[in-house]
């Protein structure tokens, strides 16, 4: 298993979470899955492009290491933390 510190257990079953790297459809993205009840964070893209009207936005390329971050931070927002 991939690095799982500082993830929080799930908010709806109280499940341990799981940093996963790729899905079904991609490789290249990171996703936080609870190991219980499978719930799950959308994927974050690593090293991809995002298109705006002036082209393509180099600011928007994660690494890693980055989007491995971003799906943990995703997981762990919680309404509580406001």
């Amino acid at each position: 298993r991939m690095n799982e510190k500082n993830l929080r257990p799930c908010p709806f079953c109280g499940g341990e979470a799981e940093l996963k790297k790729g899905n079904v459809c991609l490789d290249d993205c990171f996703r936080v899955v609870c190991t219980k009840c499978r719930v799950r964070t959308v994927p974050v893209l690593i090293d991809h492009q995002k298109m705006t009207y002036n082209g393509l936005d180099e600011s928007t390329r994660l690494t890693e290491e980055q989007a491995a971050e971003v799906a943990r931070t995703k997981w762990n927002a919680r309404a509580d933390n406001v």
